[in-house]
C-alpha cells in the first residue's frame, strides 16, 4: 500500500491501462489487495471496463473477491444493474470455484442480488432469461425471490443457477 500511496502522491494515473485495458483497480481487484483497492479508491480511480469488457468490480466478482466487491459497491458509483449483476457473479463464482466453493455465500449474494432487483417495486429489473441449455439440466433461471428460496437447500439446483448467471453475465 505504501508505493502505491507514494506513487499516487507522486502523480501516477490511478486509471493508466496495461496493454489489456486493466488499470491498477483491475489488477488489485482481481487479487484481492482490499487496502490497495481501498487506496485507489480513494484516489478517485475509474470504474473503467478493461480489454475482456469487464469493470474491476466484475473481476472482483469473478474471482470470488466478496471483501473487494463490498468496498466497491460501497463507495464506487455503479448504477443499480451493474450492483446486481455484480452481487449475481459474486454467487454464481462461488458456485463454480473450486478453491473457493462456498454454496452458503453462493446463497447468500445471489439472494442479495435479487433483494436488489425486487426492492423498487415500480422499477423492477427484469432479468434476461437465456433459453434452456441441456447442459444445465434444461434449468431456467430463477426470476423471483421465492423461486430462489424454493433451491435454497439445493447444491446442484445452486451449482446450476451459478452456471447460468456466469453464462447470461459473461
Amino acid at each position: 500500500v505504501d508505493v502505491v500511496r507514494f506513487l499516487l502522491e507522486q502523480h501516477a494515473d490511478p486509471n493508466a491501462k496495461a496493454h489489456c485495458g486493466a488499470t491498477a483497480l483491475h489488477f488489485a481487484a482481481e487479487a484481492g489487495h482490499l487496502e490497495i483497492v481501498r487506496e485507489l479508491v480513494k484516489w478517485k480511480s475509474a470504474m473503467m471496463v478493461n480489454g475482456h469488457g469487464m469493470t474491476p468490480l466484475k473481476v472482483a466478482a469473478e474471482s470470488c473477491k466478496a471483501d473487494v466487491v463490498e468496498l466497491l459497491l460501497a463507495h464506487a458509483d455503479c448504477d443499480r444493474k451493474s450492483r446486481i449483476e455484480a452481487l449475481e457473479l459474486l454467487g454464481a463464482s462461488f458456485a463454480n470455484d473450486r478453491e473457493n466453493y462456498d454454496i452458503m455465500k453462493t446463497y447468500h449474494y445471489l439472494y442479495l442480488a435479487m433483494l436488489e432487483r425486487y426492492r423498487d417495486s415500480e422499477n423492477l429489473l427484469e432479468k434476461d432469461i437465456l433459453p434452456q441449455i441441456e447442459a444445465y439440466g434444461n434449468r431456467t433461471e430463477c426470476r423471483t425471490p421465492q423461486e430462489l428460496e424454493s433451491i435454497r437447500q439445493d447444491r446442484d439446483a445452486l451449482h446450476m443457477e451459478g452456471l447460468i448467471v456466469r453464462e447470461r453475465i459473461l
